[in-house]
């Protein structure tokens, strides 16, 4: 996906303090008028253009610095499979904590703050498939290392390697690795129900599957239309107005319901 992002150019050292102290003086002057002060005898009208000055500061900082989420987001649907735009607004709520937490008098660029607490929002939300895996964000992401560390040591091992070998190279217990790896890892938006889990009639159409009823309403809905058990497959577009929610929603609702049918369709391989 290309994010339109707005054209403000980087922030260099002194914009980054400049703007810090603007944003301050404005939570400042927006205190005081709350509390009825008048600090340095300032009038009314000169705190309340204290707070637009804020207001009109913090904005500039946060824009400025949306390349950098749109970097983190973009590194991490690279390596969770998951659409970027969703990622990118969980850094957009990481940056705006983080314009609000910086301290310029530390002297230290905005970046070496913004970018560990962007991070942390974005990774959060690909380890927990953007809200739904049912796990905190602590055990996805554990899950998401042991995954990663397995492929990469089968990779250099030209060969399938198995938990307890595994677990001898974590240094871990075999209990811990196959707790962590009970987690269902993060799906693309474009992978399939897996063609076990989609039955044929003699005549060749697909019919519903008998895990199917054990799903939420709303689950089996929409794989029942996405999917044909249904009648005809149909888009998440025209399904979404089907249903009278968001394209996104659909596909929400979609990632969830895959999720619990390969957790089903795992347990029983």
């Amino acid at each position: 996906m290309n994010l339109e992002l707005p054209d403000v150019a980087l922030l260099s050292a002194a914009d980054e303090v400049r703007l810090a102290q603007a944003i301050e003086a404005g939570v400042f002057a927006g205190q005081a008028l709350r509390a009825g002060d008048r600090p340095c005898a300032a009038s009314a009208s000169e705190l309340e253009a204290l707070v637009e000055l804020g207001v009109a500061a913090f904005q500039h900082f946060y824009l400025a610095n949306l390349r950098l989420v749109a970097n983190v987001a973009g590194q991490w649907a690279r390596k969770a499979g998951l659409p970027m735009e969703e990622l990118f607004q969980d850094g957009c709520v990481g940056l705006g904590e983080a314009v609000r937490r910086w301290d310029h008098r530390l002297g230290h660029r905005f970046s070496s703050l913004g970018y560990r607490m962007i991070e942390s929002h974005v990774s959060g939300a690909a380890m927990v498939r953007c809200g739904q895996l049912d796990a905190s964000r602590f055990q996805a992401r554990a899950a998401f290392e042991v995954r990663r560390t397995w492929q990469r040591l089968e990779t250099a091992r030209g060969r399938s390697v198995g938990l307890v070998e595994l677990a001898e190279h974590l240094g871990m217990d075999l209990g811990l690795v196959e707790y962590r790896l009970s987690f269902v890892p993060p799906i693309s938006l474009d992978m399939e129900l897996p063609l076990a889990a989609r039955p044929q009639t003699d005549q060749g159409s697909e019919v519903p599957p008998d895990w199917l009823a054990g799903l939420p309403r709303e689950e089996r809905q929409v794989l029942g239309a996405r999917f044909g058990f249904d009648g005809p497959a149909c888009t998440r577009v025209s399904l979404a107005q089907r249903m009278g929610v968001s394209e996104s929603t659909v596909r929400r609702i979609e990632l969830r319901a895959l999720a619990r049918v390969r957790a089903l369709v795992c347990s029983a391989a």
